[in-house]
């Protein structure tokens, strides 16, 4: 015979709280499903996946390993494509910083090594002089 349930107050306040959703309901209890609900698949243990370590590597295996490195290859023709996009903007931009140098307060010699890199990048980048 089941007794009254003197904590209703506190049911009340936890009930909608997904620690006890998941918990059976008196009413699953009483009337179970009729098909067996299977748990899933556990893990391997480690004795045995020690054991599989063990033998010769596995044809899966073998592939596994060339399909990580071929895409260790692509993720760095990527990455080094990226660093030859980047190296060609910052050189770019260092050009176009000395071009707007102002190089008066150099000496003569500086002054003219200036020019005639100036007159370089112009030409580089078919920039007129105004």
């Amino acid at each position: 015979m089941l007794k009254r349930f003197k904590f209703t107050h506190v049911w009340e306040a936890v009930k909608r709280s997904i620690r006890w959703k998941e918990l059976a309901t008196h009413e699953d209890i009483a009337n179970p499903p009729k098909r067996k609900i299977c748990p899933p698949p556990r893990p391997v243990g480690r004795d045995k996946a020690k054991a599989r370590g063990k033998g010769k590597a596995t044809s899966s295996n073998s592939s596994v390993g060339m399909e990580r490195s071929t895409r260790s290859e692509e993720m760095m023709a990527q990455l080094n494509t990226t660093l030859e996009k980047h190296m060609t903007e910052t050189v770019r931009l260092v050009e176009f910083l000395l071009l707007i140098q102002d190089v008066r307060h150099l000496d003569p010699e500086d002054q003219e090594v200036a020019k005639i890199l100036k007159t370089s990048i112009r030409e580089k980048y078919k920039l007129k002089r105004n």
